[in-house]
């Protein structure tokens, strides 16, 4: 990590936390921060499987846990980042936490490594089509990051189950 560089990990599961927290604990570049990036502030309910922490309702009302929210715009602006890197696996969320950065892409057109869940992002509400149109707008290359190879956004409409890491590069 580069020494003038600084990294903001965002993690709303408590139990997550505490290991990113632990793990933050020996890189000072690292500030690891305790909510879910979402398109707006305020509770986001959100379930766990696995080690994941899901956003959505669970099954089972015993496994449904409420999180504070805020959006990245809001975070960024409030905390003086200007970010030219974002990863964003929010299992299903990606939409979201996209449009909560409108305002922060747009200014400072970061690379962003996106994680895709295409399964998941009809159950937050959301179209793949609502990324292909939030790269469309911004002017992105698409890179599948196991390929290494360009692809045209509208493929992303053709995906309907499992995951794609996706890199997305400003033109």
């Amino acid at each position: 990590l580069n020494q003038l560089g600084k990294a903001y990990a965002f993690e709303p599961s408590e139990t997550l936390f505490e290991i990113l927290n632990y793990n933050c604990a020996e890189n000072s570049n690292v500030t690891p921060v305790k909510i879910a990036l979402s398109d707006k502030a305020g509770v986001v309910l959100c379930h766990k499987e696995w080690e994941h922490m899901v956003i959505g309702k669970s099954d089972s009302e015993n496994n449904n846990i409420a999180v504070v929210s805020e959006s990245g715009d809001e975070y960024c602006k409030w905390n003086f980042i200007t970010p030219d890197v974002i990863k964003i696996d929010v299992e299903g969320h990606e939409v979201k936490v996209l449009r909560g950065l409108h305002e922060t892409i747009k200014q400072n057109r970061p690379i962003i490594f996106l994680e895709t869940h295409y399964g998941r992002i009809p159950l937050d509400g959301d179209t793949t089509n609502d990324i292909v149109n939030f790269i469309k707008e911004f002017n992105y290359t698409v890179i599948d990051s196991f390929t290494d190879s360009e692809i045209d956004p509208e493929e992303i409409n053709k995906e309907k189950e499992g995951e794609r890491h996706l890199v997305l590069i400003p033109k």
